[in-house]
């Protein structure tokens, strides 16, 4: 059974306390029984070295635990909601590992003291050139066109480095005695058995495979998939994991919204070719079998009741709202429903059928499309920037608003919105943001 989620949790904001807490605070601990002040110039700056390399750890092995795929991590923090802090503890991370060899080597050449590599320190200095080579492939992946596939599995080397940074300071450091070395090595289990985990969750995952009954194509560089549907329960809203065979090769999972409700036959996924996976859509015929892991993500309207909801949605982000207005449709009482829909030309609107007819038999419905490169376009025109939202609304910004599409319409929205008074709790936003 699903429990309820919001974008960030009062659980969630304690744990990243409780995180950076620990990251920051536990180091100093480590190194007082070790540490006489006061210190020379240069007995600082090694201190402060070592002391960098105890953070980069935390932060390494906590961002690496956050991210992994268990349903039950969505009672805290949506999964693109992690995936973002998971980019924001990278840099950190990559800051406070490149500031323990810069200083602890510095100290080193100050003193003149000779440089032995022991097989410890090779450790070190390992886990710190993989870890560079995996930030490259996300860092500079959006400027030398790093593949999806690729950086996937660079990601897997982190467990090496993990791995090589405990031994190196398990071996090496002065503060790894007493209490702390087992300490340490009980965070260094954690990591494995969230690999282990990871694994397991994997492998019954790629044991089995469903048949894809339709691929149709909604619009140009635009496609459905109509597959058999796992045991698994799902909210409108919600995404899944995908993999398919293409020449005879099964692919990597990549993430798309769910664009069926759980009460139906069969599930579906409709996806835009963006990408050098979602172009090759269209190579999947019918009879074709693909694996499937579902579902993911709290952008769902059934995990925030309330009587008015305003949704936002620019291009293919009207998947996941596309799914949540076909199960609200279907309610008693349906709840009022205001839908902003952005798209460059008329002939961009997915499912314009099915809203259309939707929101023309609910009373308290509304729908807009805002086309923005259409000159003889009869409705609204233009970019959809928050103001407009506001003013088709009459000002009545009441209710809870759900924002996909474009980061910085997201962006742009939120921002406004608060500066208006809306309580963070009240926007609920999707940010696809699981490429590099």
């Amino acid at each position: 059974m699903l429990g309820v989620c919001v974008v960030i949790s009062k659980s969630a904001i304690l744990i990243l306390c409780l995180f950076f807490l620990l990251s920051f605070g536990l180091p100093l601990v480590m190194m007082s029984r070790t540490v006489s002040l006061p210190l020379e110039p240069v007995d600082f700056f090694y201190m402060i070295g070592r002391y960098f390399g105890l953070v980069a750890y935390f932060v390494l092995l906590f961002q690496y635990v956050w991210t992994a795929k268990f349903r039950f991590y969505e009672r805290l923090m949506s999964f693109d909601r992690r995936v973002a802090f998971h980019r924001t503890l990278g840099f950190l991370g990559i800051l406070t590992v490149s500031l323990h060899p810069i200083l602890i080597l510095g100290t080193y050449a100050a003193e003149q003291i000779p440089l032995i590599v022991t097989p410890p320190l090779a450790y070190g200095f390992g886990s710190f050139l993989i870890l560079l080579l995996i930030a490259g492939s996300t860092f500079l992946g959006r400027i030398w066109g790093v593949r999806y596939e690729a950086w996937k599995y660079m990601h897997w080397f982190n467990f090496a480095v993990i791995t090589l940074a405990f031994f190196h300071s398990f071996r090496l450091g002065s503060d790894m005695f007493g209490f702390f070395r087992y300490f340490w090595l009980a965070l260094w289990i954690l990591h494995a058995a969230t690999i282990a985990l990871k694994i397991i969750h994997k492998a019954v995952r790629w044991s089995k495979s469903f048949e894809v009954r339709e691929v149709r194509e909604e619009r140009r560089g635009v496609f459905s998939l109509i597959m058999e549907k796992p045991e698994a329960a799902y909210l409108p809203g919600q995404f899944g994991f995908l993999s398919a065979r293409l020449n005879g090769k099964w692919q990597i999972w990549h993430p798309f919204s769910l664009t069926s409700t759980d009460d139906e036959d069969l599930l579906s996924m409709t996806i835009k070719a963006l990408g050098d996976f979602t172009n090759r859509i269209e190579e999947i015929q019918k009879g074709d079998r693909v694996k499937l892991d579902v579902a993911y993500g709290g952008f769902c309207t059934e995990l925030v009741k309330d009587e008015r909801y305003i949704m936002i949605a620019g291009g293919v982000g009207i998947t996941p709202i596309y799914a949540m207005c076909k199960r609200l449709k279907t309610l008693k009482n349906p709840p009022e429903v205001n839908l902003f829909y952005s798209v460059h030309h008329e002939s961009e609107i997915l499912f314009r059928e099915d809203l259309d007819s939707w929101f023309e038999s609910i009373p308290n419905w509304k729908l807009f499309y805002i086309v923005t490169s259409q000159p003889d376009w009869k409705g609204v025109t233009g970019r959809l920037t928050p103001d407009k939202v506001e003013s088709l609304l009459q000002e009545d910004l009441s209710g809870t608003f759900f924002l996909c599409g474009p980061l910085a319409l997201i962006r742009a929205t939120r921002k406004f919105l608060i500066a208006k008074g809306i309580p963070k709790r009240k926007i609920r936003e999707e940010q696809f943001v699981f490429l590099p």
